[in-house]
């Protein structure tokens, strides 16, 4: 997937890299609803043009442009450092360009190594800046570009400086607060409850019946597709209906041999929302964008983070406290049937479902977007581009 297209889908209301959004002047309420257009900056990868293809129709009705700032191969792929240095001034000016071009009053960065010249092009077209950081480990951009935005957004503590509640003291920022916890921003479909009987069985399963969410991403997915592959039959027969989501491109390794009514494969859930409110329980990676829904789904997690060098997904999952239990990939591969025991009792438990719920709820900040939205509204109203929209 693009980095930021997951969260960006939240902040407009149905879309890491930076998006230069226009001025507004419309009430409070989603993001989508203060937003005259968006433009959307991208590396130049050809998986791009297919992730971004109904980038408009994700957009809410807001007029939306893509450009790329031609800092990856003709033919795929991403630059060495060295070329990617090469390209930065050139793509700066680009982003520039743009950004004035089409009048942009804010950009907003998602991480990712598109932010430098995009960030580096708003200061060049002075146009104010907004990082936001929804892993809960801060990635290089955010933490290189921090002193060039009027103020960084986090999704969880872990990232602040300090690890404060609030944020630290900053002299820049309508706001007077350069860093600012506002909470993961999610759509309102993304914060109601979970285990609902009614959504079960929009779903296709029985309302009476546990439901277990396995979410496999665009990477990481084979671990889970492989517990399920070996373990859905007992966790079938334990009692659980299955809904798995395999990854793109990876609908070949769902379980084979499973009744349909009580398992279901797809390569991807778009949206996501009514399976999260339809689970008892879920089954999941520790993306940052996939915990912020879980969290405010309030949906039990079980949570088998990916083993990057940084283990930041583990450091996401640690933010949902009580609500998310750590899985380990040895623990989920092993063949004693401890992960399906534990799956199983979870889904037997409703008192530490609850708990965890509960847990759930108190994790994070529950109007991110709207808090986020109004912060780009201050900005973009005291910020014109001379020869814009």
């Amino acid at each position: 997937m693009v980095p930021g297209l997951h969260l960006l889908a939240h902040l407009v209301d149905r879309v890491e890299q930076p998006a230069g959004l226009g001025r507004s002047s419309l009430a409070p309420g989603t993001v989508a609803d203060r937003l005259e257009h968006i433009l959307w900056l991208r590396g130049g990868r050809p998986v791009e043009e297919l992730v971004l293809a109904d980038f408009p129709r994700r957009c809410a009705g807001v007029p939306a442009e893509i450009i790329s700032l031609g800092l990856d191969r003709p033919g795929g792929g991403a630059r060495p450092l060295p070329g990617q240095a090469l390209r930065l001034p050139a793509a700066a000016r680009a982003a520039a360009r743009a950004l004035r071009q089409q009048g942009s009053t804010v950009l907003l960065g998602l991480g990712g190594y598109v932010s430098a010249p995009a960030v580096l092009g708003a200061r060049l077209a002075r146009v104010p800046v907004v990082l936001l950081e929804v892993n809960a480990l801060a990635g290089r951009a955010t933490r290189t570009l921090a002193p060039l935005a009027r103020h960084v957004v986090h999704a969880w503590p872990a990232t602040l400086p300090g690890g404060g509640p609030e944020g630290a003291p900053g002299k820049t920022g309508e706001r007077g607060r350069r860093h600012l916890r506002l909470g993961p921003p999610l759509a309102p479909e993304y914060l109601g409850a979970s285990d609902d009987g009614a959504a079960r069985e929009r779903l296709g399963f029985s309302a009476g019946r546990p439901l277990l969410l396995v979410l496999g991403g665009s990477q990481g997915a084979g671990a889970l597709n492989a517990f399920l592959a070996r373990e859905g039959d007992a966790l079938i027969k334990g009692g659980l209906s299955i809904l798995h989501q395999t990854g793109p491109g990876r609908l070949s390794e769902a379980a084979g041999g499973l009744p349909g009514e009580y398992y279901r494969a797809v390569e991807y859930l778009d949206p996501v929302a009514e399976a999260l409110a339809g689970s008892t329980l879920t089954l999941c990676r520790g993306g940052a964008g996939t915990l912020a829904e879980v969290a405010g789904s309030c949906l039990p997690a079980w949570v088998v983070p990916y083993e990057h060098g940084d283990r930041h997904q583990a450091r996401n999952a640690a933010q949902l406290g009580a609500g998310a239990r750590v899985l380990t990939e040895a623990t989920l591969a092993a063949t004693d049937g401890g992960a399906t025991r534990e799956l199983l009792g979870a889904a037997a438990d409703g008192e530490l479902r609850g708990r965890m719920r509960a847990a759930l709820a108190r994790a994070m900040p529950r109007d991110g977007a709207a808090a986020l939205g109004r912060l780009l509204a201050e900005l973009s109203q005291t910020n014109t581009i001379p020869g814009g929209r």
